[in-house]
């Protein structure tokens, strides 16, 4: 029964909504005079409120230290994965973001919102590794790549909220000084954690893990659960027969080691590319994007209240985008949706500088109207083009290409990759956009052509391909090869 594998790919991929809320929610706070007279980046003893000296630099703190917080989430699930289980990690990761959003929401300054944010990124850290593996593990073979892009799809969806429930605070008649919104808007983040929590508490095991565990009858129910058929159905028999097989060839291969993962030939080029497009991901420039969105706009000299429009916008067309790359990454294939999305987020920033730095000045120093709008247009033709390609597929490609006894650790060293671009980004780019302007764009311009260059040259297609082809296509030690029988690696059950 479809609409269960896509109930349950949804519920897990809350963990995705999580992570982004919060981009999208801090992307608001930050501008919040309150917020910032209390977290001390803003000099509010004058009545001209601006950055204090090193406002940029605490700004870029207050927000990486997220990020830096989710590298140890990501690492504890690549050495605990297979103990604790993929549900009951999830849960832990939602009960974290859980009490971040607690701690935030009632922090009385600087230490407290740090604390509150490293406690979060553990859990984002540990759910980003987490959720697209146990959505891979329990999808059906014909539509696990489109509902592994459940993640992308919640991260957009949680932006989109966080810029909606925004606008709504913003719409309500604090007082200037007040700091209720800020709070609200940071307190939700224990809601949606709670959320999480209990969708996944109703959820079944993955039954590969219960299968590694020895808890075969618990495996067989968790089919027949997610199958929505009886334990005797030719389906659920099927799959039981197909994760026991998987299984004791895991246990006959024995557990990879780390050493092997960067050594072990047809391994080692895996993490190696892995961790390459997962690096390519943040170099996209998305988060910082996202993350500062409202403040780029405003560096292009749109007011306030058209800035807050504008965010809100592009978190519509980041939902939007989303859905030709959940269609497209089973019909076009994971190389081609990377090359195109680099090339046109390339193209998008380099019109988005011209239009905003090449003679277009009037005498008064402004932009001409319909540059501004133009500008706009072509940040979100680059935020569609990441939503279809670069968002989606890089999470797909690391949880498929990886053989059972290295998956765990393979993941994690990749999400472990992305997660410290993403804190080196987001720390840096508040003084970048000091120090370039508008000519900021001009930076993820290059690299977007850079990354379609590298797909082009050295990235495999892996749509459709079995275990034994995938040894194949990467290349495999003789130990490797004579131990994995040709069983289909997309099997998801």
């Amino acid at each position: 029964m479809r609409w269960y594998d896509w109930v349950v790919a949804a519920s897990a991929a809350i963990g995705g909504l999580l992570f982004g809320y919060e981009i999208g929610i801090m992307a608001q706070v930050l501008e919040q005079e309150s917020f910032g007279c209390l977290m001390g980046y803003l000099d509010c003893t004058q009545e001209d409120i601006k950055l204090t000296a090193s406002g940029s630099f605490d700004k870029g703190l207050l927000m990486a230290v997220f990020q830096l917080g989710c590298i140890p989430g990501a690492f504890s699930m690549a050495l605990f994965l297979d103990q604790i289980g993929r549900k009951r990690a999830i849960c832990m990761g939602a009960l974290l973001y859980l009490l971040a959003g607690s701690i935030q929401a009632a922090s009385t300054g600087w230490i407290m919102t740090l604390c509150g944010r490293i406690i979060g990124g553990l859990g984002i850290g540990a759910l980003s590794s987490v959720v697209p593996l146990y959505i891979s593990e329990v999808a059906p073979t014909e539509i696990r790549g489109r509902l592994t892009t459940m993640m992308q799809l919640m991260v957009t969806i949680g932006i989109a909220i966080a810029n909606a429930i925004n606008a709504v605070l913003s719409a309500i008649d604090f007082t200037s000084d007040s700091e209720t919104p800020w709070r609200i808007a940071l307190g939700l983040e224990a809601a949606l954690g709670l959320l999480l929590f209990v969708c996944m508490y109703l959820l079944p095991a993955s039954p590969r893990w219960l299968m590694l565990r020895g808890k075969e009858a618990k495996a067989l129910q968790a089919l027949s659960n997610l199958r929505r058929e009886p334990q005797h159905s030719p389906n659920v028999q099927e799959g039981y027969h197909e994760v026991k097989q998987s299984v004791e060839q895991a246990r006959a291969i024995g557990e990879g080691t780390w050493k092997q993962l960067f050594t072990l030939p047809g391994i080692k080029n895996r993490a190696l590319l892995a961790m390459a497009l997962q690096m390519f991901q943040q170099l996209t420039g998305i988060n910082a994007v996202m993350y500062y969105c409202t403040s780029m706009f405003q560096d292009m000299n749109l007011g306030a209240d058209a800035a807050n429009y504008a965010s809100v916008a592009n978190a519509v067309v980041n939902i939007v985008g989303t859905f030709p790359g959940m269609w497209g990454i089973e019909h076009l294939g994971r190389r081609r949706l990377m090359v195109y999305g680099g090339l046109l987020q390339a193209a998008a920033l380099w019109l988005t500088t011209i239009l905003l730095n090449v003679n277009t000045t009037l005498e008064d120093g402004r932009l001409p109207y319909w540059r501004l709008i133009c500008a706009v247009i072509t940040i979100f033709v680059f935020v569609f083009a990441f939503a279809s390609s670069w968002g989606p597929v890089v999470w797909v490609y690391q949880s498929e290409i990886f053989p059972l006894r290295f998956r765990p650790k393979g993941t994690g060293a990749a999400t472990m990759t992305n997660w410290t671009m993403n804190a080196i980004i987001t720390f840096a780019w508040p003084s970048i956009q000091v120090q370039l302007g508008t000519w900021q764009f001009a930076v993820f311009g290059v690299t977007g052509i850079i990354m379609a260059l590298f797909v082009m040259f050295f990235v495999p297609e892996t749509k459709g391909k079995t275990l034994k082809e995938m040894d194949t296509v990467f290349g495999s030690s003789n130990t490797l090869s004579e131990k994995a029988a040709d069983v289909p690696y997309k099997t998801s059950y």
